[in-house]
């Protein structure tokens, strides 16, 4: 399982994928509180999909981040503690 967070300009795909096929994924706008949900949605992906922090493979961001958006920041710092 791999957990790919795909970003545009203001908004964000958290896609589940397994191989090549998707199992899941969630949009999210880009708002205010922007790190809770997106905290909220990773979680309410693993606890639908039954499946625990160790299955996942690997946790990737795609699309273009500039480093010194709050949004940007945000996504780095949870994928880098997804991997502790």
């Amino acid at each position: 399982m791999h957990l790919i967070v795909v970003q545009n300009q203001n908004n964000q795909v958290i896609q589940l994928k397994h191989g090549n096929s998707t199992v899941d994924e969630v949009h999210l706008t880009i708002s205010q509180g922007f790190d809770n949900m997106l905290i909220t949605a990773i979680d309410r992906l693993i606890i639908k999909n039954k499946i625990s922090k160790l299955s996942l493979k690997s946790f990737k961001v795609l699309g273009k981040i500039r480093s010194e958006s709050v949004s940007g920041m945000t996504i780095k710092t949870i994928l880098i503690a997804l991997e502790i």
